[in-house]
């Protein structure tokens, strides 16, 4: 089936085109009007949302912190065979993270000042500071040689099944 063109109001005269003047005038208003309060309507959504979910926020954090203390306190007993305890309605647990950081006394500076003085440029990135993602790949030994130390902590985690909630419910 042919497409059709829109048909072009044909204007004969000044007057014709004032008169259209007016209503492209007349109708820009009515959807400046429809945006503004669709506008309108979204900064009161937004208003509305945050305002309902600022209390959830802060309780599911305030739960989190509970969940994290009491797996800390009991660390021992509930993690003796693994990092990871799988309840009905999730999992929790504590995850290795590594962090890089300087010796006592040390500065990155003085790393960054290391890595050139040993040749290792591949370390370092084109902005002139320490590449901590390569350096944290080195052997220990070669970490603590440039200045830095390798921290490892255990890093409380935790993670929802919204299906078995939804079961539940």
């Amino acid at each position: 089936m042919a497409r059709k063109k829109p048909a072009i109001p044909k204007i004969a005269s000044r007057q014709e085109a004032d008169a259209t003047l007016a209503e492209i005038a007349r109708l820009e208003r009515q959807l400046d009007t429809i945006k503004t309060t669709l506008n309108d309507d979204i900064d009161q959504l937004k208003t509305k949302a945050r305002e309902e979910s600022e209390p959830l926020q802060a309780n599911v954090k305030s739960l989190a912190d509970a969940l994290g203390a009491y797996a800390t306190y009991n660390k021992a007993t509930l993690f003796e065979k693994s990092k990871t305890l799988v309840a009905n309605h999730g999992r929790y647990g504590f995850r290795k993270a590594t962090s890089l950081k300087t010796l006592p006394r040390m500065k990155w500076t003085d790393v960054l000042a290391k890595i050139k003085e040993l040749g290792r440029t591949e370390l370092i990135r084109k902005k002139e500071e320490v590449n901590k993602e390569l350096v944290r790949e080195l052997p220990t030994e070669d970490v603590e040689s440039l200045g830095a130390r390798l921290v490892s902590v255990d890093e409380f985690w935790y993670e929802t099944d919204q299906e078995e909630v939804e079961d539940v419910a």
